[in-house]
């Protein structure tokens, strides 16, 4: 998905949004993009806490001031090479499950800061959608059926909270996840 993003807009500024962790194992580093050339303006940022606020608040606007704070840590990032193409509008990309939850924010933090108009990359209802081809299409049932396993119990705001945003998305996920498993010989 970021590979081809890339590719159709070569000059696009792009931002990779993801947890500490995920930055500092690389998954999402621009060393792995084979094939393609570069862009000039690559920021992989780190955002501590995002994906927790989410998955704790509700409440927009608490979660709305640690998205922006996020986007101006990248953009300050590449400040200088942004003023050389203002024009081309950045690739935003989201590199946690969680911050899909959130997508319009990012937008909206973007547009906030100057850049009104982004091409958002979100994996995860591209990764749902895969899912639910290969599903139709292997076992032609035309239904799911989803089973959350944790290895761990998630405190009951993140629950609640975690909850309340998938029956925005998916009411039959929403119902899988009230009614999770925990298995905590998962870790190992």
């Amino acid at each position: 998905m970021l590979t081809e993003a890339i590719q159709e807009k070569p000059d696009a500024p792009v931002f990779v949004f993801a947890t500490p962790v995920t930055v500092s194992e690389g998954l999402y580093s621009a060393t792995g993009l084979t094939g393609i050339q570069r862009p000039v303006v690559y920021i992989e940022q780190s955002c501590p806490g995002l994906a927790n606020k989410i998955s704790s608040n509700l409440e927009e606007k608490a979660v709305f001031a640690e998205i922006m704070e996020c986007c101006q840590k990248a953009l300050e990032s590449a400040e200088s090479h942004l003023n050389l193409n203002p024009n081309q509008h950045p690739i935003v990309f989201l590199g946690c499950t969680h911050y899909s939850f959130r997508a319009d924010l990012f937008v909206e933090a973007f547009s906030d800061l100057g850049f009104p108009k982004i091409t958002l990359l979100d994996p995860v209802p591209a990764s749902a959608i895969s899912l639910a081809q290969d599903h139709f299409c292997s076992e032609g049932t035309g239904r799911i059926w989803i089973e959350i396993i944790s290895p761990y119990r998630l405190p009951d705001v993140e629950q609640k909270t975690i909850a309340t945003l998938l029956d925005q998305i998916s009411p039959i996920t929403a119902e899988a996840f009230r009614n999770g498993q925990v298995m905590p010989e998962l870790v190992d």
